[in-house]
């Protein structure tokens, strides 16, 4: 009996719990999930840092009582409290000297995201935006997955043509976490309708950061010639921002992106480069991001790209491969090798020495292999062996790897694909 009896209990707890998945998900970020730090060294830090409207909530001894009577799952005395009080117990959430338990954290966050939503038409746009910020200082990684985030964002975007042009620019930031996502890009190009001559005058280099970062993460097109313009602008006029490389990287992604570098651009980065010896601040990935926006263009300067290659070798070379799931500035990403060996392909770059491909490159795309990063992705492995072959290298050892029997079917799935494809289309035309 006593053995039934726990079993339901189990049962029962475990009922619970798959249904309530947004607890679920909380409780992951809390307790399991890798929380980037939101400080100067990170891009997203630095712009919310800029954000900050230096509003700092009162502690007040009835803010901590309100606190510890949601840990005891006290809600009737919610409906009671101010939006001020909330917004203060909200923010206490960012203190773990205040609540330690990632458990209490999860209820108390689960009351206050619900009770927010509830309250949505009642708040002003300080007060949403004031609240999502909150947000990305106890989730940075998973804001998206609150239910305030998509609510405060519909409000928000709805009354959008109302926002004054600092909080349209958070209204912006906030759009932009949600990645790659249809509803982003469609709120995105609506913000960007709303840039006006004064509005894009008036941005500060920050700002015109932030709207670049949302648009590349969330593959949003710009389709406003006069803020490309300022984004070109911004470059030519300010040539300290190549020693700030997070800033002139989300800058030129941007222009590379929407297909706006020209030759003048291109010249007055390079001159800059080389006259005030900015490689050293650059990062693999930085490196290779420059370097595409000159191959991208087709525009070759010799001596760049073999300043790089060797500075990226080097970097390659005293990398130390950890994890597939850890984001190390010292550790180049699958992504950034492809992107080095497409620009060097793509520039035609006869340069590379063979032993830097063989005892440097190979080895850690094989390390990268054996981490199990190539294992649905049969095109990459492939990707890099065409331009291995394009810089008159036959990279045999990525054979047995590119070339499995599941690799081969879903190259010929691909193959009958395209071939029925076309026969269609050929018959459409008769």
């Amino acid at each position: 009996m006593r053995v039934f009896i726990k079993q339901l209990i189990i049962y029962s707890k475990y009922i619970h719990y798959s249904k309530n998945i947004h607890t679920r998900h909380l409780t992951k970020v809390i307790s399991a999930d890798h929380i980037t730090q939101l400080n100067e060294g990170t891009l997203t830090g630095r712009l919310l840092i800029y954000l900050n409207n230096t509003y700092q909530p009162v502690i007040a001894d009835e803010t901590i009582e309100l606190l510890n009577i949601l840990k005891r799952k006290g809600t009737n005395k919610l409906e009671k409290c101010s939006t001020k009080q909330m917004i203060s117990v909200l923010n206490l959430l960012s203190n773990r000297d205040h609540i330690k338990d990632r458990y209490e954290i999860v209820q108390v966050l689960n009351v206050l995201d619900n009770e927010f939503c509830r309250r949505l038409t009642q708040l002003g746009t300080k007060d949403k935006l004031r609240i999502l910020y909150i947000y990305m200082n106890i989730l940075p990684n998973r804001i998206v997955q609150c239910r305030y985030y998509d609510a405060a964002l519909k409000e928000l975007f709805s009354r959008s043509e109302t926002l004054d042009k600092k909080d349209l620019c958070q209204l912006i930031f906030y759009i932009g976490l949600r990645k790659k996502a249809r509803k982003s890009q469609y709120m995105l190009r609506q913000c960007i309708k709303l840039f006006n001559s004064t509005f894009i005058n008036n941005l500060t280099t920050e700002e015109i950061c932030l709207i670049c970062n949302s648009t590349f993460k969330t593959s949003t097109k710009i389709n406003n010639e006069a803020f490309l313009n300022k984004v070109i602008n911004c470059l030519n006029d300010n040539l300290y921002l190549l020693k700030d490389p997070a800033f002139f990287i989300t800058l030129i992604k941007t222009v590379r992106h929407n297909r706006y570098q020209n030759e003048d651009l291109l010249a007055t980065i390079s001159c800059t480069i080389f006259f005030n010896a900015t490689v050293k601040y650059y990062s693999f990935s930085a490196l290779c991001h420059i370097l595409a926006l000159y191959c991208d263009y087709l525009y070759y300067d010799p001596y760049l790209i073999k300043v790089f290659t060797v500075r990226c070798i080097e970097q390659l070379k005293s990398s130390d491969y950890t994890s597939k799931h850890a984001y190390l500035i010292e550790q180049p990403r699958v992504k950034d090798i492809k992107r080095f060996l497409w620009c060097l392909s793509n520039a035609n770059y006869k340069n590379l020495e063979a032993n830097d491909i063989k005892n440097v490159i190979i080895p850690n795309i094989m390390k990268r292999q054996e981490a199990g990063e190539f294992k649905d992705d049969f095109a990459t492995l492939i990707d890099f062996m065409l331009y291995f072959w394009m810089l008159n290298y036959r990279a045999y050892e990525l054979v047995p790897y590119a070339l499995t029997q599941e690799s081969i079917q879903f190259i010929r799935g691909i193959y009958v694909f395209y071939s029925v494809l076309s026969n269609i289309r050929v018959r459409q035309m008769f």
